[in-house]
């Protein structure tokens, strides 16, 4: 059941099925690669080889996993609505963010991929519902933003260009 004025965003099946696609490739070049480094295991070579393998095969259950989940979930990636929004396209569900929660909404780019950035009054609160891995991984991670709800429209189904703007129409529209 909708609200009205509620947006609800669902993940992209075009992403899931590339994914999808991604990890057939990576394990079939990673199996490639772990058959003709296992033959030849007396060369040194092939030792890296052989990581380069495994890494091909870590990456095809990651991108398969992900690739499948978006696939087979019903679970909207975002919802936006008059009183907040609700953020499950990264991995994290953060649950409901209200908007006097959200003090602004920012664009950053990593690389080539554009983020949105959702500062909160209370950063702490939302990073604690990150997984152990997302935590570290932010935590390595150099870049200033403070903030651990990141969100990319890469797994959404709209663009950034369209996502930006309309959450930013949705804070100033209801702010406290």
């Amino acid at each position: 059941m909708t609200q009205s004025g509620e947006k609800v965003i669902y993940f992209s099946k075009v992403t899931a099925i590339l994914l999808i696609v991604g990890a057939v490739v990576f394990t079939t070049l990673g199996l490639k690669l772990f058959e003709r480094s296992l033959s030849e295991l007396t060369n040194p070579q092939q030792y890296f080889a052989l990581a380069i393998a495994l890494a091909c095969l870590t990456s095809a259950i990651g991108c398969g996993f992900v690739g499948f989940k978006m696939l087979l979930t019903s679970i909207p990636g975002l919802i936006i609505n008059d009183d907040g929004l609700i953020v499950n396209s990264n991995g994290v569900n953060f649950g409901f963010i209200p908007w006097c929660e959200i003090t602004a909404i920012q664009k950053t780019s990593l690389r080539m991929s554009k983020i949105i950035l959702i500062d909160v009054k209370n950063p702490q609160y939302y990073a604690q519902k990150c997984t152990i891995l997302i935590r570290l991984l932010n935590w390595l991670n150099p870049s200033p933003q403070s903030t651990p709800i990141k969100i990319s429209a890469h797994a959404l189904n709209i663009t950034h260009q369209d996502l930006l703007p309309l959450l930013q129409d949705y804070h100033l529209k209801n702010q406290p």
